[in-house]
């Protein structure tokens, strides 16, 4: 079997010294494709991941590509922590979500506009989880789940890059940032992997199954004002920088 790597990025935003400081984590991948977003796709689904948020949260959609209904079972599909510890997508109760409204730097997201912190207002609304998920012919579903990380990564023995200053306009001076890269996946300090099953029949007496497997293979670190940039159209909020001037100038990080 052939396995392409590909690099896409989180957003850690570090606790220490009052939130100056922010680590990107750039991520490799096996079984995958970057089209727009990081792709998995066979002749019956298509699997978009977008992991671009604070902490990394497991956002991806799944496309029936297919002339027939498609179904996935929830309580056979799960998120898997450093190779061995699973967590469960279905967990068979009720429970109460609070929606509310979000401030601070704001990205878009696979599903929308998001932020890093809530001011708490909103609406509460309780709901029973949904075990098996019907999917029509050429529609998608959604999932935003799982965090990929609660903390910052100490960084051992970093390169250290000077860049040019990204909230300073046409500004000649730099600023230093830290990068520490991982050769490969046995290296990396976190790794995970998404195992999905779905079936045509919702018996599922046709099931099959996909696993996606993803490892940080870079972190850089740098001041949150240089992860931010300029404010953006005149606002007041700064945007996190999808498309960071240094990181960019790799194809294969976005």
């Amino acid at each position: 079997m052939i396995k392409t790597f590909l690099r896409i990025s989180i957003i850690l935003i570090l606790s220490l010294q009052s939130c100056r400081y922010v680590q990107v984590v750039s991520l490799a991948g096996n079984n995958t494709k970057l089209e727009k977003h990081l792709v998995f796709e066979n002749d019956s689904v298509k699997i978009i991941y977008d992991i671009w948020a604070h902490q990394g949260i497991l956002s991806f959609s799944v496309y029936n590509k297919m002339n027939k209904p498609l179904y996935i079972d929830w309580k056979k599909c799960s998120y898997i922590l450093n190779n061995n510890k699973k967590l469960d997508y279905f967990v068979d109760f009720e429970k109460s979500e609070q929606v509310s409204y979000y401030q601070g730097y704001l990205y878009s997201g696979l599903f929308g506009v998001v932020g890093p912190s809530s001011v708490g207002v909103g609406t509460q609304t309780t709901f029973k989880s949904e075990r098996i998920t019907f999917i029509p012919p050429h529609s998608f579903i959604g999932s935003s789940k799982f965090k990929l990380t609660t903390g910052h990564y100490k960084l051992l023995n970093p390169v250290l890059e000077e860049v040019p200053k990204s909230w300073k306009s046409n500004s000649k001076k730099t600023t230093k940032i830290k990068r520490l890269d991982f050769a490969n996946q046995e290296d990396s300090p976190e790794k995970f992997r998404n195992f999905l099953t779905l079936s045509t029949s919702e018996k599922f007496e046709t099931e099959f199954y996909i696993e996606n497997s993803f490892w940080v293979s870079q972190i850089f670190e740098m001041k949150r004002k240089q992860f931010l940039g300029r404010n953006r159209d005149g606002g007041t909020y700064l945007q996190a920088n999808r498309f960071y001037t240094y990181l960019n100038s790799d194809p294969d990080v976005y």
